[in-house]
C-alpha cells in the first residue's frame, strides 16, 4: 500500500497534480492496482457525488496514461526521504519491493470511493480508466486555472469568475458570507419578521427539550424509588408510571449483504438488494443562513 501517491503532469501549459488518499499494488497472478478514496459525510449518499467521481476518473485515469512516465512521487515521512520523478513501476520496486509490468495494459486497474460516516460506511465503484472522462477533468482543471491566472495577472474581476451554487454547514459561521457569491439572490426585507420569529421559536423548542427531558428523568428516577410494585402513582388528577419497552429492531444492511453474498454471490446480492430497496418521495427543505455583517 501506497499512502499520499502524488501524480504531476502538466497539460497545455498547465500544471497537474493528483493526491491518491491510498493506492493497493499486487503483483500476484494477475498485476492489479486499486485506488481508495477516502470521503467523510455527515450522513451516505445513496449515488456518489458528481464532484467525487470526477476526482477519481482524473486520478485512475492519469494513473494510466503516466503509467511508464517520470510523474510519479510520494511526500517525506517522518524517517523517510520523500521520493519523485519515478515511473509507477520505478515507484512500486523502490518502495514496495513489487515488480509492475511496463506496459499498463497488462494491469487490472480500478479506483474505488469510500464514503463514511459517524455510523456507517459504503463504498463506490468501480471506476475505470477512460480517456473521455480524464479529458473532462483535464479540461475543467485548464478552466480553472485560466481564470485564476487572469484574476492574479490581468486584474480581472474576481466577482465575474463563476462559482458552484450551494450550501454548506459552516456557511453562518464564515465572516465572509455577506457578500459570498455562493448566496447570490434578490432583497426582499418583508420576510425579516417571519425569519426572526422562526429563529426564536426553535431556540425555545430546543429550550423546552431540555426541559422535558429533565422532568422526565426526575419522574421515572422516583417511580423507581418507590416500591410500588408496578402500579400507577396518582398524583392529583393525574398519574404516572413506568414500563419497560421493547428495544427498537433495526437491520444491519452491511451484515446482510455480507450473509446473502456468501450464499448467492455478490453480483446477485446487489441486485437483489436493489430491487427490495424504494425511494421517498421527492420533499421540500427549507434552508435558512444567517448573514454576517462585518461592518
Amino acid at each position: 500500500m501506497i499512502e499520499q501517491l502524488e501524480i504531476q503532469a502538466t497539460h497545455n501549459q498547465v500544471p497537474i497534480k493528483a493526491h491518491l488518499d491510498f493506492t493497493f499494488v499486487s503483483a500476484v497472478g494477475q498485476p492489479t492496482v486499486r485506488i481508495l478514496e477516502l470521503k467523510s459525510c455527515e450522513s451516505i449518499p445513496s449515488t456518489l457525488y458528481s464532484s467525487y467521481e470526477t476526482q477519481v476518473y482524473g486520478q485512475v485515469g492519469l494513473l494510466r496514461a503516466l503509467w511508464d512516465q517520470p510523474a510519479f512521487g510520494v511526500n517525506g515521512e517522518p524517517g523517510r526521504a520523500e521520493c519523485s520523478g519515478l515511473t509507477f513501476p520505478e515507484l512500486c520496486r523502490e518502495r514496495l519491493g513489487v515488480e509492475m509490468p511496463a506496459d499498463a495494459s497488462l494491469v487490472d486497474i480500478e479506483a474505488w470511493v469510500l464514503c463514511l460516516s459517524m455510523s456507517e460506511a459504503k463504498a463506490f465503484g468501480p471506476y475505470l480508466p477512460d480517456k473521455s472522462m480524464l479529458g473532462l477533468c483535464l479540461q475543467t482543471a485548464v478552466e480553472l486555472w485560466t481564470l485564476t491566472d487572469e484574476v492574479r495577472s490581468n486584474g480581472g474581476d474576481i466577482f465575474e469568475v463563476p462559482t458552484a451554487k450551494g450550501f454548506h454547514a459552516l456557511c453562518p459561521w464564515c465572516e465572509f458570507n455577506a457578500d459570498c457569491p455562493k448566496f447570490e439572490g434578490v432583497d426582499q426585507p418583508q420576510w425579516c419578521p417571519d425569519l426572526e420569529r422562526l429563529a426564536t421559536l426553535k431556540g425555545e423548542l430546543a429550550r423546552l427539550d431540555v426541559e422535558i427531558s429533565a422532568i422526565e428523568d426526575g419522574l421515572k428516577t422516583a417511580y423507581r424509588l418507590s416500591d410500588v410494585s408496578g402500579n400507577w402513582i396518582n398524583a392529583d388528577n393525574q398519574r404516572f408510571r413506568v414500563s419497560s419497552q421493547s428495544g427498537r429492531r433495526t437491520l444491519n444492511r452491511e451484515q446482510l449483504r455480507w450473509e446473502l453474498a456468501a450464499i448467492m454471490g455478490e453480483d446477485k446480492t446487489e441486485a437483489m438488494l436493489a430491487r427490495c430497496e424504494s425511494e421517498g418521495k421527492p420533499f421540500e427543505r427549507l434552508m435558512v443562513s444567517k448573514i454576517n455583517n462585518r461592518s
